[in-house]
This record gives structure tokens, sequence and C-alpha cells, in this order.
């Protein structure tokens, strides 16, 4: 990370966040972010078919949310 020094890294599924943000579950962080050193961090549910996590209205509320982070700082950042 020190050599990249990204401005945004999207963490993609259960294994991903869990690498970073510790066992939690994903509505208590889809939709939120972490700032740590300049560097956000976006948690992001699995696109995979497979997974159903999103089938759910108020699951798919928190990745909305999360898109919009994401639009702002491809705006804000020039990314």
């Amino acid at each position: 990370m020190r050599i990249l020094q990204p401005k945004v890294v999207l963490l993609v599924g259960t294994m991903a966040i869990e690498a970073f943000c510790g066992k939690i579950k994903l509505e208590d962080c889809i939709g939120s972010y972490i700032d740590a050193d300049g560097t956000l961090f976006l948690p992001l549910p699995h696109p995979s078919g497979v997974s159903r996590w999103l089938n759910d209205p108020a699951h798919k509320k928190l990745h909305q949310r999360a898109l919009m982070l994401l639009a702002d700082w491809r705006n804000r950042y020039n990314l």
C-alpha cells in the first residue's frame, strides 16, 4: 500500500472486508467507509449471483449509498 498510495480501495465481498475490518456483518459496513491515513476503504457486497444479500430491499439501499459514495469520490478525486 505504501508504494502505490491509492486514494480509494474497494473491499469487494466478505473475505476482503473481513481481511481489513475483522469479523463483521455486511449490513454493518456496506454504505459506510474507513479513512485510514488518507486512503478511503469502501466495503461492497460481492456481485456474484450466488449471494442473496442484495435481494433484501434494506440491503439494496445500503448498496446504493455505497455506490453514491464511490460516484462522489470519482468526481472529487478525478478517478
